[in-house]
């Protein structure tokens, strides 16, 4: 997975699983975001 952490799904279930899922898309598209805001071109 991301960052070099290997998580098995079964070790922490969907519903976690799905909330980690979603974590990193949200993280992924505020860093998309703030890295077009400090470009300066």
């Amino acid at each position: 997975m991301r960052r070099g952490v290997a998580l098995d799904r079964g070790l922490l279930g969907d519903d976690r699983w799905d909330d980690l899922v979603a974590f990193h898309a949200r993280e992924d598209a505020w860093l998309a975001g703030a890295g077009e805001r400090d470009d300066p071109t």
